[in-house]
């Protein structure tokens, strides 16, 4: 073979692999229908929104990125480099909490801690305890690691204060009832001596109002008039000076 019939056989045969390619190049952006011009994410909500455009066209359209991706025909039409950047951003839309805890406040009435917490890609905000969003396991999965911390917590904290109260409360309960049945001057003393008497077991003792007023089991033990009239007195025996003796 000469050398003028090896550099036509040369020639052919890049022509065909050339030809090739430019072939499987159409073929390839006849498949690329749509691509990404631009990327933007909401800085109220957090979320990324597609423009895409169709290639060869001035139309434009906006879509989310997990909508893309769940639509397998629809992203056929992408590039492979759109394709990785739509599967991206769609992981990270479906990775993100889809409830968020936008202000929690102290309610009195309830004694609680009441959370507002709102769904993404929705306006309604909802109300709650902490107490019963820890019980609602579906809405609390749907928190930020971060959030779902902070709800465990309140409701511990809350759960002991509760705790306290009760145990208050029941000791409150166990406080005898008296009441002021006798009152004299001491002379000895110059102080006025009361004698309480137990509700239920007709105990009795005699006390000046000062001792009776460090006791704090026995003031909680007495109706409104006596604990005011032992008041009263403690502090007038305390300085006899003032105030004068009550009427």
């Amino acid at each position: 073979m000469n050398e003028k019939t090896k550099n036509s056989s040369f020639s052919e045969y890049f022509g065909r692999i050339l030809k090739q390619y430019r072939e499987l190049q159409n073929v390839n952006s006849q498949h690329n229908a749509y691509r990404i011009i631009e990327i933007n994410e909401s800085k109220k909500s957090g979320r990324v929104e597609l423009t895409i455009q169709v290639v060869g066209k001035s139309c434009v359209f906006k879509a989310k990125p997990e909508k893309i991706a769940a639509d397998d025909k629809l992203l056929e039409n992408f590039s492979k480099q759109d394709v990785r950047t739509i599967t991206y951003f769609a992981t990270q839309e479906i990775q993100k909490p889809k409830y968020k805890i936008l202000v929690k406040e102290f309610c009195s009435a309830f004694n609680k801690m009441i959370f507002s917490v709102k769904k993404r890609d929705s306006e309604k905000v909802t109300q709650i305890t902490a107490e019963k969003l820890s019980q609602n396991k579906d809405l609390l999965k749907e928190l930020s690691p971060e959030e779902a911390h902070l709800i465990g917590y309140t409701v511990a904290n809350e759960k002991t204060q509760d705790d306290a109260q009760q145990r208050e409360q029941l000791h409150d309960q166990e406080i005898p009832k008296q009441k002021i049945i006798k009152q004299e001057h001491s002379t000895t003393l110059g102080k006025t001596i009361y004698t309480l008497e137990e509700k239920t077991t007709k105990k009795r003792v005699q006390k000046t109002a000062q001792e009776i007023s460090k006791d704090k089991r026995a003031i909680k033990g007495l109706k409104q008039d006596d604990a005011h009239k032992i008041g009263y007195a403690s502090a007038h025996e305390h300085n006899p000076q003032k105030p004068e003796q009550e009427d």
